[in-house]
């Protein structure tokens, strides 16, 4: 009996601790699952705004044919949030295609003049990231920037958990990625350089570190950061970011950051490690900032004769597909009316044609009876495709300077420039008016906005208003400026445009021919590319004939927002100020439902509409032309329209 009672006892024992074990699973489960969903409607708020992200993970497109399978962790690697779906997806592009020839050279001009450097923290330059970063640089991931750019996959990074409603990103690096070895590593001088660098998070931390120094000059850079709260390396592989609050412009800046190495520019020519008081300037003129890009992407930059070319050799062991082109590169001109002599000559097997050009070798001869037999042009050897940028061009004018300090006086601008004739008869067609930094097809512009219309006498008015009148009979239009002026002011000033690109000569004098038509002198001073961006980071200009490329997802702060008029070397040229234009572009960092931030974003179309910071010109479509051996030619929705790891080059034919 007793036997009988001790077993019941321990049976019943049993039982308990089998539910209390049941109970804490249970307990447990329930965490998780609240873990699970606390992450799914994280995910949910920021699909809200970009149409991308659904309960528990990213929605992407349909993926191409042979998409990659998750990637499996590398071994022996200790995740922080494992219950946290990788926010990474597979990229939807493979290459190269099948078959493709793996050994060619893709030759493509560098026409803009000579580079002003190769630190992509101080140039904010679009050359240097489109014909150089984009394939040196290795970011911790992109876009599917061919299918669909809302989603991202991983480069540098196989793993990304994002936590803490988007405050927190954890980022795994893969290891056994080493930087490029820089172009200096055979000179003797350099003997410390020699040897293999991996790319690690202490890169990535050594980089922000640049970036919030205060002495740094990457203004344009800086202001994506200043909500970043901390940033550390755990190990080797493994960084964290963390930011102050849940803003939208948190998820790209975090994703699409590239580092810099430590080991070179964190020290002087001889090896020695720049001291921690004097860094940020010091760094701003490194010995290596003119010597040539370094980076760990799937192409080397290998040469830099100036004034000659640039080379990038394609590398092995970036992860990643390898891209079938071998060598890209970049003869090096000024003069833009050599492009199509060079594609003639076959001297390039890939260029940009200009407008004019274009209507010269191309668009002349549509519907002709008679055409030139011996024109690569026209002959099937060299295809020429429009295609739509991700740009806009304007008119900008300096706003701290008294002459354009009025808004009446810029509309009066806008009035004076035939944009309609100027498109059709300069650019043969090939662009569309627009009256804001957004694409001409984006839900953000306001509709009920329209150009306004080229009407010189509209300007005349406008101008008359502001006081500028005419009062010594010469012609010119003239005012006192300031308070306590004893001599009137002509309206006269100087129009700054690049050579580089000759259709804005031509834009320029009739601009300047109509603005005399109302009593306005506008000097046309034409200068080479690297001068141009000088006198942009100086604000050296009245005006000047600019381009800005537009984001996937729009974030106006760098170029519009007030703070950025006194960055040195920042984005707001103008000296746009205008204190609701900047509660807008501070709250659209704040908000990730997609009807309000297009709410947000017509309101400030409606401001710079009525203040005219920018006489906005046009969004150009670019006639890109390449010779028949260039293969797989596609383009990218997101900035740079010109990304050719899906090309191939094959052997060339007569």
């Amino acid at each position: 009996m007793r036997k009988d009672r001790v077993l019941s006892a321990v049976t019943l024992g049993a039982l308990a601790l089998l539910l209390v074990l049941v109970a804490v699973v249970l307990v447990q489960l329930h965490r998780v699952e609240a873990r699970f969903i606390a992450q799914g409607i994280q995910l949910r708020a920021l699909g809200d705004a970009t149409d991308r992200l659904m309960a528990g993970g990213v929605r992407s497109a349909p993926a191409a044919a042979g998409a990659q399978a998750e990637e499996a962790p590398p071994p022996g690697v200790k995740l922080l949030h494992p219950e946290v779906e990788n926010f990474l997806k597979p990229a939807d592009t493979r290459f190269p295609a099948p078959g493709a020839p793996t050994d060619g050279t893709l030759i493509r001009g560098f026409w803009g003049g000579e580079p002003k450097g190769f630190n992509p923290l101080l140039e904010n330059a679009a050359d240097l990231t489109e014909f150089i970063e984009l394939y040196a640089a290795l970011p911790l991931a992109e876009r599917n920037v061919f299918t669909n750019p809302d989603v991202w996959h991983g480069r540098l990074a196989w793993r990304v958990e994002v936590t803490d409603d988007f405050k927190e990103f954890t980022f795994y690096l893969r290891p056994g990625v080493k930087w490029h070895e820089p172009v200096v590593a055979n000179d003797p001088a350099f003997a410390w350089i020699k040897g293999s660098h991996p790319v690690t998070a202490d890169d990535f931390v050594f980089t922000i570190d640049m970036i919030m120094n205060p002495q740094a000059e990457v203004g344009p850079i800086r202001n994506y950061y200043q909500a970043l709260e901390s940033w550390k390396a755990i190990d080797e592989t493994t960084l964290v970011l963390r930011w102050k609050k849940k803003l939208y412009t948190n998820l790209a800046q975090s994703l699409a950051l590239a580092a810099l190495p430590r080991f070179l520019y964190g020290h002087d020519q001889q090896g020695k490690p720049f001291p921690k008081e004097t860094l940020g300037l010091r760094f701003n003129q490194h010995w290596y900032n003119n010597k040539a890009f370094i980076g760990a992407g799937p192409y080397r930059m290998t040469t830099y004769e100036p004034g000659s070319k640039m080379v990038l050799e394609r590398v092995d062991g970036s992860p990643g597909d390898k891209p079938a082109i071998k060598t890209l590169l970049y003869p090096m001109y000024t003069d833009s009316t050599q492009t199509p002599l060079k594609l003639r000559a076959h001297e390039l097997n890939f260029g940009e044609m200009q407008a004019a050009q274009y209507r010269e070798e191309i668009q002349r001869y549509q519907g002709a009876a008679t055409k030139p037999k011996d024109s690569p042009f026209l002959d099937g050897r060299i295809d020429c495709k429009p295609v739509t940028g991700t740009s806009f061009r304007y008119v900008g004018y300096n706003a701290d300077r008294p002459i354009f300090g009025d808004p009446r006086v810029r509309r009066a601008m806008t009035h004076s420039l035939d944009r309609k004739r100027l498109i059709e008869n300069v650019y043969v067609g090939l662009g569309t008016i627009t009256t804001s930094p957004y694409p001409v097809e984006a839900p953000y512009n306001d509709p009920d906005i329209k150009p306004i219309p080229f009407d010189l006498a509209a300007a005349a008015a406008l101008l008359k208003e502001a006081g500028w009148v005419d009062t010594d009979g010469d012609g010119l239009l003239d005012k006192l400026l300031r308070p306590g002026d004893a001599k009137r002011t002509p309206f006269e000033f100087a129009l700054l445009i690049n050579t580089a690109r000759k259709e804005s000569a031509v834009l320029a004098n009739i601009f300047r021919d109509d603005l005399l038509k109302i009593g306005v002198k506008a000097n046309i001073e034409a200068v080479e590319w690297s001068l141009f961006l000088k006198r942009m980071d100086e604000k050296n200009f009245d005006a000047f004939f600019g381009a800005w490329t537009v984001g996937w997802d729009p974030d106006l702060y760098q170029i519009w927002h007030s703070s950025q008029a006194d960055t040195p070397k920042g984005s707001n040229r103008v000296g746009f100020r205008n204190k609701e234009a900047d509660v807008i572009i501070e709250k659209l960092r704040e908000t990730f439902d997609k009807d309000e931030r297009t709410t947000l974003l017509r309101r400030f179309h409606r401001i710079v509409d009525e203040l005219q910071p920018y006489t906005f010109f046009m969004v150009p479509r670019y006639v890109h032309c390449t010779w028949r051996e260039v293969q797989g030619v596609m383009f990218s929705k997101e900035y740079p329209t010109v990304n050719t790891f899906p090309w191939s080059v094959a052997r060339r034919t007569p």
